[in-house]
């Protein structure tokens, strides 16, 4: 129950569905649910939210560190880290707890559905969905089928994203699917041009006044740099023309600068503070 998994399980709250969270752990479950619950009671102060609804919200999750939990869950949404054995493992346990009917759902933004279901006793009810972070509040899913999903898994995936009040858009299974073969160029030629010798506060400002909500820097300062590393290591195998990662993204990885959770990636943070500030470390690498 990563970032991931507790923007997924806030978002099934609020759209009023009943959620058992999972992790092996019991205090990233209880970090999850805290960070759920803040968030629920900071609406409340702030008046957006009452007090009743609140506490409906609240009483949906349940967590728990024992998969038998899960054994009669019609759904279940595996969202950890971007690994095919870590994945695997996730789904295979899954499957010895749920029925045999029960949807298995993937949360991954780039691998394969293939190399998922190989190993699979029941492969056909795999299926993609893919959100965006932070889960609760993006209103984009990817729903990705493989040829061999059955249409009826399909369309129950495309049901759930809409009574979930998501924007659900139905993609064909390959590496990245639609958001990341678009996204990853789209930073890679950022940091390309960076590398050139454009001012990365012009580069954001320049999308920005395009019509994008945030510049590609701040954007992936607040995905994670080594995130950026990890998706184009899988896609550029399957899409080696759109071109190496760029030197200063590299280096910035292997310098500790992920993004706002490091303290400083392309931007420099503050303790506390989201706003983007020049970084040295940056200004260095470029050098």
């Amino acid at each position: 129950m990563g970032s991931m998994g507790t923007g997924i399980a806030h978002a099934l709250v609020i759209a009023g569905v009943p959620v058992v969270a999972l992790d092996q752990s019991e205090a990233v479950v209880q970090k999850g649910l805290n960070q759920i619950r803040g968030s629920i009671e900071n609406r409340v102060a702030q008046r957006k939210c009452s007090r009743e609804r609140a506490d409906q919200m609240l009483a949906l999750i349940r967590t728990t560190t024992n998969w038998q939990e899960l054994a009669d869950a019609d759904l279940v949404i595996e969202a950890v880290f971007e690994d095919v054995p870590a994945k695997r493992a996730v789904i295979a346990s899954i499957e010895k707890i749920c029925r045999a009917d029960a949807i298995v759902a993937s949360n991954t933004s780039t691998i394969s559905l293939d190399d998922l279901a190989d190993g699979m006793k029941h492969p056909e009810r795999l299926v993609g969905i893919h959100f965006f972070n932070p889960a609760h509040r993006m209103p984009l899913v990817e729903v990705i089928h493989r040829d061999a999903t059955p249409p009826g898994v399909t369309a129950t995936a495309m049901r759930f994203a809409k009574a979930i009040r998501k924007t659900p858009v139905l993609v064909r299974n390959r590496e990245g699917f639609v958001v990341n073969r678009m996204f990853v160029p789209y930073v890679k030629e950022a940091f390309w041009l960076l590398e050139e010798g454009a001012d990365a506060r012009a580069i954001d400002r320049a999308m920005v006044e395009f019509g994008f909500p945030m510049g590609p820097f701040v954007l992936i300062d607040m995905a994670g740099l080594d995130i950026l590393a990890m998706t184009d290591r899988v896609m550029s195998r399957t899409f080696p023309r759109h071109g190496p990662l760029p030197s200063v993204a590299a280096k910035l990885v292997e310098g500790g600068h992920l993004g706002q959770k490091s303290g400083s990636g392309v931007y420099r943070y503050e303790k506390g503070d989201r706003h983007p500030h020049d970084s040295d470390a940056t200004r260095e690498i470029i050098r």
